[in-house]
Parts: C-alpha cells; sequence; structure tokens
C-alpha cells in the first residue's frame, strides 16, 4: 500500500517532478469548508505521522490523518483521495472554490 508519506516523499525528493505543481488538501476546523490547502513545494518535512511547511513566516505540523487529497494540478489528478471525502474530486474542488 503506498501512503501518504511515500507519495510526499516522491513529490519532494523526485526531481522530474516539480512540487508547486501539487497541492495537499486538509481538514482545518473553523476555516471556510473546514478545508484548507497548501503546494507542496512549502513542505519542509515530512515525518511519519505529519507533514510540516511553512507559510508566512509560521511553521505548521499538519497530521497525515487529516489530509483529505493530494491532487497534480497541472493535471486535476488525484494523487491520494482519503475516504473521509465522499464528494467526488471536481465537486469537492468547485465547493470550495479552487476551481470554478
Amino acid at each position: 500500500m503506498v501512503t501518504i508519506r511515500d507519495i510526499l516523499n516522491r513529490i519532494i525528493w523526485d526531481r522530474r517532478l516539480q512540487p508547486e505543481n501539487y497541492v495537499i488538501f486538509y481538514i482545518s476546523r473553523g476555516k471556510p469548508g473546514d478545508v484548507e490547502y497548501i503546494p507542496c513545494n512549502l513542505i519542509e518535512r515530512v515525518s511519519r505521522d505529519y507533514v510540516t511547511f511553512k507559510r508566512q513566516g509560521v511553521t505548521l505540523s499538519i497530521p497525515h490523518h487529516r489530509i483529505i487529497l493530494i491532487l497534480d494540478v497541472k493535471n486535476m489528478k488525484p494523487l491520494f483521495k482519503s475516504p473521509k471525502l465522499k464528494l467526488d474530486v471536481e465537486t469537492f474542488l468547485r465547493n470550495i472554490g479552487f476551481i470554478k
């Protein structure tokens, strides 16, 4: 089974891939739709249970169990979709305003 950690490490370390073409969507209670997203080029570290990134000078760690989607935005293809995400990817992205 391919894990979230495997996917993120490949995005970061595979020189054929460009991390800015990938986005992580995660549960963030209190935010609109309870979801936030970050481009993978902001990732600083991937551990067994967390992904750590820096945004606007603040370092944040997101547990893997809160990640609901990892998306290749160049091709609009999901690399990972959590069972927690009940909607199809396109509907989800429209609902949160990521696409029109």
